[in-house]
């Protein structure tokens, strides 16, 4: 009997046979009890797991340090390319800041956008529409908090059909 992906891992085996990429992946500190891992120190989690690559967000998401969180993902990416790929965090109380941020991020190499809505503003905040639009475009990742919200989910089946070159996580 073979065992189970559950059962190799809890079993602490190198899950290096497959080919895994982790879609949620943190960076920096917050309210959370999440391990404040830099570059070396995740890359070593992963190899001790198996895992060949991982999307992060950096905690700032939840304040307005944005950019000096994205500073911090993109300096991981090019201490480790290839293994640690970024997505775009960005603070919504201004579209044209949004936007900004998103393209430049883009344009840095990032791989996909994350949004929150524990951060004060809920995902149909107008200000997140040119992240949106622009994963659309790119036919992106966007990373999403729901927390099994009904609201939260009424809202992302409401801008997915919007943005259906867009891909929601």
């Amino acid at each position: 009997m073979t065992a189970s992906l559950l059962e190799r891992a809890r079993a602490g085996e190198v899950l290096a046979d497959l080919d895994i990429v982790d879609m949620h992946g943190h960076m920096g500190a917050f309210d959370f009890a999440i391990p404040q891992l830099g570059a070396a120190e995740l890359v070593a989690a992963m190899d001790r797991t198996g895992v060949r690559q991982v999307l992060v967000s950096h905690m700032a998401c939840m304040t307005g340090r944005v950019e000096a969180g994205n500073d911090e993902v993109l300096a991981a990416m090019r201490a480790r390319p290839g293994r640690i790929l970024g997505y775009v965090t960005v603070w919504p109380a201004c579209a044209e800041a949004v936007e900004k941020e998103t393209l430049r991020r883009l344009g840095e190499g990032f791989t996909g956008i994350k949004l929150h809505n524990s951060n004060g503003f809920p995902y149909s905040d107008a200000a997140y529409e040119p992240a949106l639009r622009l994963a659309h475009e790119r036919r992106l990742p966007v990373r999403l908090h729901k927390w099994g919200r009904a609201e939260a989910f009424a809202q992302v089946r409401e801008f997915a059909a919007r943005y259906a070159g867009a891909s929601f996580l």
